[in-house]
């Protein structure tokens, strides 16, 4: 072999090191590996992206001001940061963030609170005792139990129009007036479910939210008892029962009460098309899945922990089929991911009656009337909110990442572990509620008369 054949060898060689030295540097440098030349050090970092509403906040960090404002990202190695951001007219926010090598910690949900927050009164009544809002808080229906115009009304959200759905009867000499309450809303916000009394008559009363359409008497028109009954999450014509018998199906539409289609069920929850439900006709209770006529069913947990009644929650996360029970009698919650396909079982730390997935299903909320806690599914961390859990009532999502609540008579809004929570305005303890946008909170609270308002609070432009 020649000489120049040697070299020829020798440079292919040397450029298939370069390459492949070259792809390893690359494929460390996305893992978060960099070489310090200062103290010949390897560094393994992480990645933190701040961003906030309004964007072009001033940051500080650990109290000394950077040069950069949000949308804000910087590599760190592992460890604590503390985050500040500022911006005229705001309220101050405060973070603690973590840098997890090769991973990226995203706090892009920032929502600066005006140091103002303006507040427009939408109406006013004699009382409101019940405050509820639609999946997609488009509405809100409540109840004002007396005054001129009693019953069941609905708030527009979006115009703040108030319709009057459902005027109880009125007293009689022999029987006093007819009250109403709210069971739920349709998931397509289009109808309403209201147990009302009159008397000692209990009926479940389906009402229309536009305000024309007369009002269905279920109990009235198939003899069904006034209990356990809840909308079919995709047909409003459809309501399942939780009879003495078993689970039944009530259709309006052609005016019939199914067989049970599962016996001794203890909770459901529906599961994009199909019903997730607990079987607790033997001890141990199991899992089981089937279809909204009763067919297909799937066990899917052979053995439940031990309780005398269950929540079931349900959700698909990242394109994973993710079930929350909780346990009420011991007051525990067990996360089964993958449900359908050898489910994988996680005890959560957090105690709680009763559990709420966030809208992209993330985040998971635990409460009881002592404790607040979320859990996060993506880093499998767990947020223990003693801060918020004195009086706390009315606990729902704001959005994704921030909650809102009652606390001690104000409303509060705060983010998902319960940092920069903060007293947006006076409230009654009834839920609030935001705007479709995200812009307003809806709240309600009482005068110095002793009416009822209902207020929508700016909390963003």
């Amino acid at each position: 072999m020649t000489g120049r054949r040697y070299l020829q060898l020798f440079g292919y060689f040397v450029a298939t090191l370069f390459v492949l030295g070259g792809t390893a540097l690359l494929i460390a440098y996305g893992n978060g590996y960099s070489y310090d030349f200062k103290t010949g050090r390897l560094l393994h970092r992480g990645l933190i992206i701040i961003d906030s509403v309004p964007s072009g906040a001033t940051m500080m960090l650990h109290g000394k001001v950077i040069r950069q404002q949000t949308p804000y990202r910087q590599a760190f190695v592992a460890g604590s940061y503390d985050f500040t951001l500022t911006k005229a007219g705001y309220r101050t926010w405060n973070k603690r963030l973590q840098s997890i090598p090769s991973q990226v910690t995203l706090a892009d949900y920032v929502l600066l609170l005006p140091q103002h927050l303006p507040a427009n009164a939408v109406g006013t009544y004699a009382g409101i005792t019940q405050f509820v809002a639609s999946t997609d808080h488009k509405r809100i229906a409540y109840v004002v139990p007396s005054g001129p115009t009693p019953g069941v009304w609905s708030l527009d959200t979006g115009n703040n129009q108030q319709t009057h759905l459902y005027a109880p009867a009125v007293a009689t000499a022999t029987t006093p007036a007819e009250t109403a309450s709210i069971v739920g809303w349709s998931k397509d916000d289009s109808h309403l479910l209201l147990q009302t009394q009159l008397g000692d008559k209990t009926s479940m009363v389906v009402v229309a939210s536009n305000g024309t359409d007369a009002p269905v008497n279920i109990t009235d028109t198939l003899n069904v008892p006034a209990t356990g009954l809840t909308f079919n999450s995709t047909n409003w014509q459809q309501l399942y029962w939780q009879s003495p018998e078993g689970l039944r199906r009530i259709d309006l539409g052609n005016q019939t009460v199914s067989e049970p289609l599962a016996n001794h069920v203890a909770a459901y929850s529906f599961a994009q098309g199909r019903i997730v439900y607990v079987d607790a006709s033997k001890s141990p209770a199991s899992l089981w899945a089937m279809n909204s006529d009763g067919s297909g069913k799937q066990k899917l947990v052979a053995k439940l922990p031990p309780s005398t009644a269950y929540q079931v929650a349900y959700i698909s996360y990242l394109g994973t089929d993710e079930v929350a029970l909780v346990a009420q009698d011991s007051r525990t919650t067990t996360l089964y991911s993958g449900i359908y396909d050898h489910p994988v079982a996680k005890t959560l730390s957090a105690t709680g009656t009763q559990a709420l997935f966030s809208t992209s299903g993330r985040y998971l909320l635990l409460s009881d009337e002592s404790h607040v806690a979320t859990y996060d599914l993506q880093r499998g961390a767990t947020y223990t909110m003693s801060a918020i859990n004195s009086s706390v009532t009315g606990l729902n999502w704001f959005d994704d990442n921030h909650l809102e609540f009652n606390r001690n008579g104000e409303v509060v809004l705060g983010e998902f572990d319960g940092n920069y929570a903060i007293a947006i305005t006076r409230g009654n303890g009834l839920a609030p509620y935001s705007s479709p946008d995200g812009k307003n909170v809806l709240v309600t609270a009482t005068t110095s008369t002793g009416n009822a308002v209902i207020k929508a609070i700016k909390v963003r432009q």
